[in-house]
């Protein structure tokens, strides 16, 4: 582990225990904690006190689907994973607990957790609805927060605000973007003016890059009270521009 103040790194701590070179590295929204997916081995090791400073091992898991696992996403608290497959089946799981069948859908989900809360976030293209999935009474239920979401076309990316009051979901290959308040399902949307690439958190929790390719401007997508908005990252000789929806 390394961390930083700023653009300065610090000293590079070991953690014990840790296998080497996983096939999937996820970070927690807030990161705390991190789940480490091994594939081949059928494995999935997850990352605590990350924020401090003794990192560790909190525990490992085994998990085989035959189908495979795409992508983990993991709560800050550590404590509950969630898994997709190739299948398309989302798993929650812990130390303590079996893997559990959350929803079913397609491969190209968005999976994610709300900081510091044990509630996570299903966003499904092919049935254009955000979902929220929390464990209730020892099984997952999930509950449809919006619909008629336009995420069609590549893997489905979502990612939830600072506060988790709202989530924001794009598609790779798409130029739509869309902010969703958690309690009461209402829509915001912004048209990106490059196709979105990726959601990658930053450090303020409501900014994300949301394009960045080799030669071209990276882009940011962020949410504040007024609304969405996209702008990129310009060179000496470029004109900053933004597009925002309110």
């Amino acid at each position: 582990l390394v961390a930083f103040t700023g653009a300065t790194p610090g000293d590079v701590l070991a953690i014990d225990g840790a296998l080497p070179n996983p096939d999937v590295l996820s970070f927690s929204p807030a990161g705390k904690s991190a789940g480490l997916l091994f594939r081949s081995r059928g494995v999935i090791q997850v990352l605590a006190g990350l924020d401090g400073a003794t990192p560790r091992v909190a525990y490992q898991v085994d998990f085989f689907d035959p189908s495979g696992v795409s992508r983990i996403a993991v709560s800050d608290d550590g404590l509950l994973v969630m898994l997709l497959t190739n299948g398309g089946q989302v798993y929650m799981l812990s130390n303590s607990m079996t893997p559990l069948l959350a929803y079913a859908g397609s491969p190209m989900l968005g999976i994610a957790f709300v900081p510091n809360q044990a509630t996570a976030i299903i966003a499904d293209g092919a049935a254009r609805t955000l979902n929220l999935a929390r464990m209730v009474g020892g099984s997952p239920g999930v509950q449809t927060v919006a619909g008629n979401l336009d995420l069609a076309g590549g893997e489905v990316l979502v990612q939830a605000s600072s506060d988790g009051a709202s989530a924001f979901a794009l598609a790779t290959g798409g130029t739509l973007a869309y902010r969703v308040e958690l309690a009461t399902g209402s829509l915001q949307t912004l048209t990106l003016p490059a196709t979105a690439t990726r959601l990658d958190r930053l450090r303020d929790g409501d900014s994300f890059v949301f394009s960045a390719v080799p030669g071209r401007p990276v882009w940011f997508l962020t949410g504040n009270g007024s609304g969405l908005q996209a702008v990129f990252a310009a060179n000496a000789d470029d004109r900053p521009v933004t597009r925002a929806v309110r």
